[in-house]
């Protein structure tokens, strides 16, 4: 397989959350829960924290998530960061870096003078 078809079978999921978890995965886990939890004598309190801890895990996701649709949408709406945003492998965060520390990429001559910036 090459690169640039795993770069292009990849940049789908990083398009659709930041959160490197498998969301097939994540899912499993919060059905499993309970039962993973059962099958261990922990003590009532251990067990009230880890679900305190998931359930604040699953906002903050659900926050990133969020401010990735945010940034998703402001970078569509500049021209430049919009066409870093089509490249395979470039995913908002990428592209809103990109895009904050090159500035107008008129100012180049071309990819090698990108290539070799230094802010």
């Amino acid at each position: 397989m090459s690169r640039s078809s795993t770069l292009r079978e990849q940049q789908p999921h990083e398009r659709q959350t930041l959160n490197p978890v498998n969301r097939t995965f994540e899912l499993g886990c919060e059905r499993r829960l309970p039962d993973v939890l059962a099958g261990y004598d922990l003590p009532p309190r251990l067990v009230q924290l880890i679900h305190r801890l998931h359930a604040h895990y699953r906002y903050l996701d659900q926050q990133v998530g969020d401010i990735e649709r945010d940034l998703t949408v402001q970078l569509r709406e500049d021209e430049d960061a919009s066409r870093l945003l089509s490249i395979p492998g470039i995913g908002p965060i990428t592209a809103s870096l990109l895009a904050s520390e090159v500035g107008n990429v008129a100012q180049f001559e071309g990819g090698r003078a990108v290539s070799i910036f230094e802010p």
